[in-house]
């Protein structure tokens, strides 16, 4: 079966009674009660997916310790993706910390937010990177189009897994975009990089068509290969389109439309996220 034990490789959870620093949640102040644990557990049952991998949301220590803690109670989640500052004084102590918890199997880097992600290739933020893939952490970006070439730097100095959010964030009409078809396609051919399939519409107020939409997956298929492709659904940002399952549903009817043979499915439904985050409990039960 296409999506038996699929995990959705990107959802977020958030309080906002916390008040966390959350853009989209400043920005689209609709979303601010959506991303409970109830409104999650009904997300996956809803769309198919067996798992979650929960994301940052705030770049700061805080938030991701809630999430830590909050999501240590959800037998659906495989894992956690916090926050770091890498270019922080104590952040050789902070990864330490994160390495220590057994749930956490990625870090996220918001070069959106990032004043000078310039400074994330200096000696010290990367022995916090290296440190932490070492300990099998991968890294995740959250990158803008004009992130992109920043990322390929990062990923040619940077030995461990890297995850690009939302295939870089592709704009309305993004293979007219000259700027995120050639980054993408640079970032591509780092075989230490893979990316996920979400985000792509998010940019549109209605479903784009499934013409539009799937010649856009198409060209990310074209550059990462089915290998390093991972479904996700960008729970619940997807809302500010269309409901959750309206995209997998797309998803879906894409791969099947393309003929992915067994393997090439498992990749996109489980292989691929258990692959690039080693330390994902496939299971969801977190020590």
């Amino acid at each position: 079966m296409m999506m038996e034990n699929a995990i959705d490789a990107h959802v977020h959870l958030w309080d906002p009674q916390r008040r966390d620093d959350i853009l989209i949640c400043d920005t689209h102040p609709e979303l601010n009660d959506k991303a409970t644990s109830v409104a999650l557990r009904a997300h996956l049952a809803g769309c198919g997916f067996s798992r979650a991998i929960v994301v940052q949301s705030a770049p700061d220590d805080s938030h991701s310790e809630w999430l830590i803690k909050h999501a240590s109670r959800l037998d659906q989640i495989a894992g956690v993706v916090a926050w770091i500052d890498p270019t922080a004084t104590d952040a050789l102590d902070r990864a330490k910390q994160l390495i220590a918890q057994p749930c956490v199997c990625g870090v996220r880097l918001m070069l959106n937010r990032m004043s000078n992600p310039g400074r994330l290739l200096n000696d010290e933020p990367m022995a916090v990177l290296t440190l932490l893939a070492n300990d099998n952490v991968t890294i995740e970006l959250l990158a803008p189009v004009d992130q992109l070439e920043f990322s390929c730097d990062l990923a040619d100095q940077f030995s461990g897994k890297i995850v690009l959010d939302h295939c870089g964030l592709p704009p309305q009409n993004a293979l007219s975009n000259h700027a995120w078809r050639n980054g993408l396609q640079k970032l591509a051919k780092r075989p230490n990089v893979a990316t996920k399939m979400s985000g792509l519409i998010e940019p549109y107020e209605g479903m784009p068509t499934d013409v539009d939409l799937f010649a856009v997956m198409d060209f990310v298929c074209t550059q990462f290969g089915p290998q390093r492709l991972m479904a996700a659904s960008n729970f619940p940002v997807a809302q500010l389109t269309e409901l959750e399952k309206v995209w997998v549903a797309s998803l879906v009817s894409w791969a099947m439309s393309r003929d992915f043979n067994s393997l090439e499915q498992a990749a996109l439904w489980y292989d691929c996220a258990i692959n690039w985050y080693p330390r994902l409990n496939p299971k969801g039960v977190i020590a």
